[in-house]
């Protein structure tokens, strides 16, 4: 009897040893899939533009579209605004000079914000309009000139255009300009203006169409 209960002691003590010890861990499973993503949220407010920058763009922009081939060859299908005017009053001209009855319109748009006078990429304007205000009034000169502007493909390769192209002189037609309106109480300048180059005569090397509109405020010096 007593040697039973001994047995079943020592059956008791093993049978609890072996509970008692686990053996080693097995390998990590394989990772479960990604969830779903979740959805994007509203997008934040627009920033307001910063100090300064309505007082550049206030007296309105130029766009400019060039058609042809550049350099190498490629076509160009390129469009840009030039929509920054100098506020430094100690280097300005005056957009508008009177002469009996003509009228000369010049002006500057620069493409980026000018931080001095020598920021060199902008396009120029220059308009004699005769017999002002008159049945007879007709514009008899203009020449635009683009300086410093590059102009950057969709593969990222560009060229300098830096030309000044004189109204049906140097290769360059006729400036054509339709809707143009001036109107001298507030100096409010609208057109649209078209031309053609030849390749001799712009930094593409190929026949150029150049074209686009304006929508600007000439100021005008206290005489």
């Amino acid at each position: 009897m007593k040697a039973m209960k001994l047995f079943g002691m020592v059956a008791l003590i093993v049978g609890m040893t072996l509970i008692s010890c686990s053996g080693d861990d097995g390998k990590d499973g394989m990772d479960g899939i990604d969830g779903v993503n979740g959805t994007n949220g509203q997008d934040g407010t627009d920033g307001t533009n910063g100090i300064g920058f309505d007082e550049l763009t206030r007296y309105g922009s130029v766009t400019l579209e060039l058609n042809g081939n550049r350099p190498d060859g490629i076509t160009i299908d390129y469009s840009t605004i030039f929509k920054f005017t100098q506020t430094n009053g100690e280097t300005y001209s005056s957009n508008i000079l009177h002469q009996d009855k003509d009228v000369f319109l010049q002006f500057t748009r620069f493409y980026s914000s000018p931080d001095d006078y020598y920021n060199g990429n902008f396009i120029h304007f220059y308009i004699q309009i005769s017999n002002f205000g008159e049945t007879t009034q007709a514009i008899n000169y203009s020449e635009v000139q683009i300086q410093g502007h590059p102009v950057i493909g969709t593969d990222n390769k560009y060229f300098i255009l830096d030309d000044l192209y004189e109204s049906n002189t140097n290769g360059t037609s006729e400036i054509e300009y339709t809707d143009f309106n001036f109107d001298p109480d507030d100096n409010h300048l609208t057109f649209n203006y078209s031309f053609f180059v030849d390749a001799s005569a712009n930094d593409s090397t190929h026949p150029l169409h150049v074209k686009g509109s304006g929508d600007v405020y000439l100021l005008e010096e206290i005489q």
